[in-house]
C-alpha cells in the first residue's frame, strides 16, 4: 500500500501531490512526525544506553513493559497537547493522536492490540468477532459483528451502521480523513459518499446480508485488509443520528466512553453506561473521565508533566530533552520511541551519481553515528535498514551502512566509478530542527573521501513544492543528495515502503515522496507482497524490496529518529504503543487520589 497526504487527506495510490500535503497542518506530518508519532519503538540504543531499561519506572521502561500496573478504577486522565484538535468525527481524522483518542469512544472492526513492544503490532478483532475471512483471492473480506454491542443510547449496533460509516467518510467535506476505502473498494466511478451520491449502487463494494455480517469487495487483492479496517472509518454511525458536519459535536459512542462536551481546543469524555466489558476484551476503561486540552505551548505541557499536573503530554520539544535527561528523577519517567526515518535520496539523474558505484561511495562514506548525534540531546538511533526497527517482518540489514563510515570501501567504489579523486555535488535540506546539523555532518564525512558537497536549504513548503520534492527540478538544478523523512501509517511495510520506492508513485514534474527509485523489479515485488496471504512469504518479499533498493544505492536511511515522552506522575498502566508512538490511552489509568 502506498500512502500519502493530499490536501489534508490520506491518499492510497497516487502520491504525486504528497509533498504538498506534507506541509498541511503541523509543518509536515511525514517530515519528522513530531506531531503524532506513528513510528515504532526501538530495540537498541536508547540514547546513552545500549538497550531499554526494564526496571520498573526506569528510562525506556514504557517501550517494553507496562509501567505502574494497576487495576484501580476512577479518577480523571488529563491529556495536554501541543497539537490542534483535528476532529472528534471518526470520518474526519487520521493523525496518530486522533486515532489514539477515538478508540475510547469508538470501536472499529479490528484494532492493534493495546500492548507494549512487538505484541502491540498484532492486529486483533474489536467490533468484529474475529479477523476477516478472505475469499476471491484476497478481493473479498467478510466480518461478523460481536453480539450484544450497543450505542450509548442502548440501541443495537448493526452491520448497516458500519457500512454507512465507511461510505460517509468518502465525502470530500471530511478533508482530514483517509482515502483508503475510497481507493480500495469496488465503488462506482466518482462516488463521493451518501450526501453527494445518494443513489449510487454501493452493494457491489459493501454488502450487509444481515445485521451481523459485512462483506467488503476490493478492486485488487490486499492480504492485509484486516489492518485497514482498524481505521476510524469503520466505527459505526447510525444514519438517523448523522448530522453531517455537526456530527463531531454529537458522535454516538460505541466504546467505553462518550463525549460529554467538546469545543475547538477541548474534549471531555465520560463513561458510556451501555458499554459492556464482556463484549470488549481490549479496553480496561479504568478512569471515570478523560479531559483533553489542545493547542498548548510546548513549554506549558512540559511544565505540567514535570509537576504531575497532567497524565500525558505527547512529544516534547527538542529543547526540553537535555534538562529532562539531566535530572535523574525525570529521566526515570521518560521514554524515547522511534517515530520516523530520516533518509538520504541519491539522485541517479545527476552525474556522476548516475553511476551506481559513485552512489555506493556516498553510502559507504556516511558516518551514521555522528549524524545520529547531530544537535540532539537524545541521539537518533543508528539505522541498519531502510525500514524502522519494529515494523513487522524481516528487514534487510544493509552491509554498506556503517556507524563510523567505511572510508576504504568508499574509496574503492570511487575507483570503480572512475572518480578516484572524488567529485562535487549539491545537497538540499529542509529548514527544520536538526537538519542543518545533520547536513553538515554528512558533508564532513563525505569530504574525508574526496566527495565535496555544497549545502542548500529551503523552507518546508517550498522544499516539497519546488526545490527538494520535484524530480525534474532536482535534475535541472544538479541536486545529487536530498534529505527527507518518512514514517509508516501503522506497523507494516505496506504502509511505508511503497511511497518511498514504487516508481509508479514518482511524478517527474510534480511533488513526489519517491524522488530517486525507478526500478521495475521493485514495483513487481511490491505487487506480489501486497497480495501475498502467507505472512512469512510476504515478509520475505518486502525484505527483497529493501535489498534491491540498497543494491542500487538510490535511497538510504541516515537515522531512525526518536522523540522524547514523559510519563505523568499520576498515570498508571502506561506503555508506549508501537502503533501511535505515544502512551496508549486505551489501557491507561490514573491514581484517583492524586488526579
Amino acid at each position: 500500500m502506498t500512502t500519502a497526504r493530499k490536501g489534508g487527506r490520506r491518499l492510497l495510490v497516487s502520491v504525486s501531490a504528497a509533498a504538498t500535503a506534507l506541509v498541511v497542518g503541523v509543518a509536515a506530518w511525514a517530515v519528522v512526525r513530531l506531531s503524532d508519532g506513528g513510528g515504532r519503538t526501538p530495540t537498541t540504543n536508547l540514547a546513552d544506553s545500549p538497550a531499554p531499561s526494564r526496571a520498573p519506572g526506569g528510562y525506556g521502561s514504557g517501550l517494553t513493559s507496562v509501567v505502574r500496573p494497576s487495576a484501580r478504577k476512577g479518577g480523571t486522565v488529563r491529556v495536554s497537547s501541543q497539537n490542534l484538535l483535528e476532529s472528534t468525527d471518526p470520518a474526519d481524522m487520521f493523525t496518530m493522536y486522533s486515532r489514539n483518542m477515538v478508540r475510547l469512544y469508538g470501536r472499529s472492526l479490528t484494532m492493534f492490540k493495546p500492548a507494549p513492544g512487538p505484541a502491540g503490532a498484532e492486529i486483533v478483532p474489536d467490533l468484529a468477532r474475529s479477523l476477516g475471512r478472505s475469499s476471491d483471492g484476497g478481493r473479498t473480506w467478510t466480518y461478523k459483528l460481536r453480539q450484544g454491542v450497543r450505542y450509548q443510547d442502548g440501541t443495537a449496533i448493526t452491520s448497516k451502521d458500519v457500512k454507512y460509516a465507511v461510505l460517509r467518510s468518502m465525502d470530500p467535506g471530511f478533508a482530514q480523513g483517509g482515502l483508503f476505502f475510497d481507493t480500495l473498494l469496488d465503488l462506482p466511478a466518482g462516488y463521493e459518499g451518501p450526501y453527494k451520491s445518494p443513489g449510487a449502487d454501493t452493494d457491489r463494494a459493501i454488502e450487509t446480508p444481515d445485521d451481523e455480517t459485512i462483506v467488503f469487495h476490493l478492486r485488487k487483492p490486499l492480504a492485509t485488509f484486516d489492518q485497514v479496517v482498524q481505521l476510524p472509518e469503520t466505527i459505526p454511525v447510525p444514519k438517523a443520528r448523522d448530522t453531517r458536519a455537526d456530527y463531531k459535536s454529537a458522535v454516538v459512542s460505541s466504546g467505553p466512553y462518550q463525549i460529554e462536551s467538546t469545543r475547538e481546543d477541548y474534549v471531555a469524555l465520560v463513561r458510556n453506561p451501555h458499554w459492556d466489558p464482556a463484549s470488549d476484551p481490549n479496553r480496561t476503561a479504568l478512569p471515570d473521565r478523560f479531559v483533553f486540552t489542545y493547542g498548548m505551548k510546548g513549554d506549558e505541557v512540559s511544565t505540567l508533566l514535570k509537576a504531575g499536573e497532567t497524565e500525558m503530554g505527547g512529544f516534547l520539544p527538542d529543547e526540553e530533552y537535555a534538562p529532562i535527561l539531566a535530572d535523574p528523577a525525570l529521566k526515570a519517567r521518560a521514554d524515547a520511541p522511534v517515530t520516523a526515518v530520516r533518509t538520504l535520496a541519491i539522485n541517479p539523474q545527476v552525474p556522476p551519481l548516475d553511476k551506481v558505484d559513485c552512489r555506493r561511495a556516498v553510502v559507504r562514506a556516511l558516518e551514521l553515528e555522528a549524524v545520529s548525534k547531530a544537535s540532539r540531546a537524545v541521539p537518533d538511533q543508528v539505522p541498519t535498514s531502510l525500514v524502522p526497527p519494529d515494523v513487522a517482518g524481516v528487514r534487510y540489514a544493509d552491509p554498506a551502512l556503517s556507524p563510523r563510515g567505511d572510508k576504504e570501501g568508499a574509496r574503492e567504489a570511487l575507483e570503480r566509478c572512475g572518480r578516484p579523486d572524488g567529485f562535487t555535488t549539491k545537497y538540499i535540506y529542509r529548514e527544520l530542527p536538526g537538519e542543518k546539523e545533520a547536513a553538515e555532518t554528512v558533508r564532513d564525512s563525505l569530504a574525508k573521501v574526496g566527495i565535496h558537497v555544497t549545502l542548500d536549504h529551503a523552507p518546508v513548503e517550498k522544499f516539497h513544492k519546488e526545490f527538494g520534492g520535484v524530480p525534474a527540478n532536482l535534475k535541472r538544478d544538479g541536486v545529487g543528495l536530498i534529505a527527507r523523512s518518512w514514517a509508516p501509517d501503522w506497523p507494516d511495510p505496506s504502509t511505508y515502503l511503497p511511497a518511498l520506492v514504487d516508481s509508479r508513485e514518482l511524478s517527474e514534474k510534480e511533488p513526489s515522496v519517491n524522488l530517486t527509485v525507478r526500478l521495475p523489479d521493485v514495483d513487481e515485488l511490491i505487487d506480489r507482497a501486497t497480495a501475498e496471504p502467507d505472512p512469512t512469504i510476504r515478509s520475505g518479499l518486502w525484505e527483497r524490496v529493501e535489498r534491491r533498493v540498497a543494491e542500487e544505492a538510490v535511497l538510504v536511511p541516515t537515522t531512525w529518529r526518536r522523540t522524547l515522552l514523559l510519563r505523568g506522575a499520576t498515570a498508571t498502566n502506561l506503555h508506549v504503543s508501537p502503533v501511535f508512538g505515544d502512551y496508549d490511552l486505551v489501557t491507561m489509568g490514573v491514581d484517583a487520589a492524586r488526579s
